[in-house]
């Protein structure tokens, strides 16, 4: 469940209240809530794996209800989560979080897992490009190898980051000495994509 809180002095400090459209239950019904400011000015709440919502001009309530993107899923869709979303170039990107699974064949991917107790590897930022908010969203494509459920931001020079909480679960995660900590990572978008910017100090 997730609730949308307000700073009564207008503070990052706070301190913070619940906004009208919450006062009487969680205002999404599910996890990994998130913002998203658009170009006009209308804000988003964007919610676990694929819902999105309007909010109204003052930012009390959702202005109509959520409703799901329009997307280009996997012929077995795997479970996703960390949904994200930002502009670039022009173009909507839904950020969202899969986990990669081994299979018998010795190879990985983003299908289900076939057990329960089936060896995940890494928690990988997949991301999907449309030209309308809603979607439809193109194929989505690996950006970020273990660095899911993650935020873009850009600091006073422009340049890029995505922060991480460096799941421990996985192969992948047990190679960091320290793991579920907050961090961010240096990203850069090259020819459109998302990825590593790897000559970062």
């Amino acid at each position: 469940m997730a609730a949308v809180l307000e700073s009564v002095t207008g503070k990052p400090e706070g301190p913070y209240q619940n906004i009208k459209g919450n006062l009487t239950g969680p205002i999404f019904d599910n996890i990994d809530l998130s913002a998203f400011e658009d170009d006009d000015g209308i804000v988003y709440l964007v919610g676990h794996n694929h819902y999105i919502a309007p909010m109204k001009d003052n930012l009390s309530d959702i202005a109509e209800p959520f409703r799901r993107f329009k997307e280009s899923p996997s012929p077995q869709e795997p479970y996703i989560e960390g949904v994200w979303l930002t502009r670039h170039h022009g173009k909507y990107q839904l950020l969202q979080t899969v986990w990669s699974v081994a299979h018998p064949n010795g190879q990985y991917s983003y299908l289900p897992r076939t057990k329960a107790k089936q060896e995940v590897y890494s928690y990988d930022v997949v991301v999907a490009e449309a030209d309308h908010i809603y979607g439809p969203y193109g194929p989505r494509y690996p950006a970020l190898l273990g660095a899911g459920h993650n935020n873009l931001f850009q600091d006073k020079k422009k340049n890029w980051w995505s922060t991480t909480f460096f799941n421990p679960r996985g192969v992948m995660g047990q190679l960091f000495p320290i793991n579920c900590r907050p961090a961010i990572v240096a990203v850069e978008w090259k020819n459109g994509r998302l990825q590593p910017k790897m000559d970062s100090k």
